[in-house]
């Protein structure tokens, strides 16, 4: 249980950082944020929190229990839409496609813990708020031509 309380704070002080960061770059509170735009930050922090392993050592059930308390804490899922959320997000990544936006947000995510331990973190809120800009352009272009 202490592993898995250890690596609740850890991923949530970091998602508390990349909201912060990114709803301060946007100029916006997290509560007018867009359900896209919430889904990728959660995502990419659950890719950041695959990094933690250097630190820390914890189960995939530690993983999976610990993303679930994550998600309804910081980004205010209910319990069934963040264990949803967390299972899709598993399999995306167990998938291994790299043609799923899942799974490249994922390593993305992973490529930010390590600029984000660098103290780079503005470079990380500069990463996410370019892959919420590329995937609303493609949104809105489907949503015109439908």
């Amino acid at each position: 249980m202490e592993k898995e309380n250890n690596f609740v704070s850890l991923v949530q002080e970091m998602g508390k950082d990349i909201l912060y960061l990114y709803t301060q770059k946007i100029g916006i509170p997290f509560e007018k944020t867009t359900e896209l735009e919430r889904q990728i930050l959660a995502v990419y922090l659950f890719g950041m929190a695959n990094g933690l392993p250097e630190k820390i050592k914890y189960t995939p059930l530690n993983m999976e229990t610990g993303m679930i308390a994550v998600l309804v804490s910081i980004f205010q899922y209910s319990i069934k839409k963040a264990q949803d959320f967390v299972r899709e997000m598993i399999a995306d990544l167990q998938s291994k496609d790299e043609n799923n936006t899942i799974y490249a947000i994922i390593h993305r995510g992973l490529d930010g813990y390590f600029a984000y331990k660098d103290g780079l973190k503005e470079k990380v809120a500069e990463d996410i708020f370019k892959i919420i800009s590329s995937l609303e352009k493609i949104n809105n272009k489907r949503n015109q031509n439908i």
